[in-house]
């Protein structure tokens, strides 16, 4: 059993009875969960669609969310656009919208956007309430809240499935959701509903595909298995490639937690492979996983073209700009390096905060002059942030300086 088997911790919400066309589908939620991936991107179109909440005009979102919908029943939108549009818009955590979207739900009952809207946020709201730890980290308190809000979650997304042609975002979310009940069965099950109202689907596929890893009661068999499936019925190339990709992350993840990194790296190479010029969520992940796995290899300096790429996307940890850095101070490009030093201290990087606080001590031929004031600023910043080196060094100099 691997740490990451400790997140399916026998935690129950109560029992729930999903009633899909003729079928009774019995699911039980388990506690231990990891939220779907969110982009940190902004997004002007979804600042736009909160704005419009704090008014309180849902009219206009009914009209923008109804008519994208609506958009998608027809045919004449993408799964993956409304998909997105949903998530970035009501993906929001903060608290302050929950009445808020209880007021559209009440102005507009049957609305499917509504209610979609309303679960999206209390998902979001759970897994904020739960925190990223592992389970064995995370106290009865966070796990009640995470239930509190799922619970609040499940009944909109049901309601949801019987307001629009194609509710293929509801069906993303029980899916999510389906990630922790008690059996593959359930999940199967809300598959091939959402096949039946849209059998070209590649967005629920995916859902499909990431509930189905060994952490979450599947096997990279039954991964495989399904991906041949997903070859019989015809998706697209980069459809299929995605969903390949998938495997192979999972199992660099795997390999990740039991510190067999050379593993993990050939893993998340293959799947940088299958995603080669496909932009999005999935990617981002191999790009991650490769270029920490290269840390823990002491391997930096040869995942830069994929650090940049990282990087480059505008999703970039702290510690992304900080190893940067750290590679540029390397090749003797210090002036890059003291940018990304930057970019990274302001996000509170202790170890950046460090660099520049040294930095600023002696001074830097070409990068900055002496300047001690601003040295014991960064450092006690750096102190702050848990950074020893800082510690010590205030522990040596203050004396001094007085």
């Amino acid at each position: 059993m691997t740490r990451a088997d400790t997140l399916t911790r026998k935690v129950f919400v109560p029992r729930v009875r999903i009633l899909l066309t003729a079928n009774l589908i019995g699911v039980v939620l388990f506690a231990g969960a990891v939220a779907p991936a969110c982009s940190t991107s902004p997004d002007p179109a979804a600042a736009n669609a909160r704005e419009l909440l704090d008014a309180g005009d849902y009219s206009a979102l009914e009209r923008r969310f109804g008519g994208l919908q609506a958009a998608l029943d027809e045919g004449r939108a993408s799964e993956t656009e409304v998909e997105k549009a949903f998530k970035g818009a009501f993906g929001d955590a903060d608290a302050k919208y929950g009445p808020r979207l209880d007021g559209w739900v009440a102005g507009f009952p049957n609305s499917y956007s509504a209610h979609t809207a309303r679960a999206i946020h209390q998902f979001s709201a759970g897994f904020r309430a739960r925190g990223q730890k592992w389970a064995s980290e995370t106290s009865e308190e966070q796990f009640d809240g995470m239930r509190a809000h799922l619970e609040k979650a499940l009944p909109d997304l049901l309601r949801s499935l019987k307001l629009a042609k194609k509710p293929l975002v509801s069906y993303v979310y029980l899916i999510w959701l389906g990630r922790n009940i008690t059996g593959v069965e359930a999940r199967r099950s809300l598959l091939d509903q959402a096949l039946k109202v849209e059998p070209s689907t590649f967005l629920v596929r995916r859902a499909y595909m990431l509930s189905i890893t060994p952490r979450w009661g599947g096997s990279y068999v039954a991964m495989r298995a399904f991906l041949g499936e997903c070859e019989r019925a015809r998706l697209t190339a980069q459809s299929l490639r995605t969903l390949e990709a998938i495997i192979h992350l999972d199992q660099g993840s795997m390999a990740r937690s039991r510190k067999d990194h050379t593993s993990a790296l050939e893993s998340y190479r293959r799947a940088l492979g299958l995603l080669e010029g496909i932009d999005g969520s999935d990617r981002m992940t191999a790009l991650r996983g490769f270029v920490r796995t290269s840390y823990s290899l002491n391997r930096l300096p040869d995942a830069m073209p994929q650090l940049n790429e990282w990087i480059s996307s505008g999703e970039a940890t702290p510690a992304a700009y900080s190893w940067r850095a750290w590679v540029l101070m390397q090749q003797k490009k210090h002036r890059e390096a003291w940018a990304d030093l930057l970019v990274a201290a302001e996000r509170e990087n202790a170890w950046s905060q460090y660099m520049i606080a040294s930095t600023y001590w002696t001074g830097a031929q070409d990068v900055v002059a002496k300047d001690r004031n601003t040295a014991l600023t960064w450092m006690h910043r750096a102190a702050r942030n848990g950074s020893k080196d800082a510690q010590k060094f205030l522990e040596r100099v203050q004396p001094q300086e007085k």
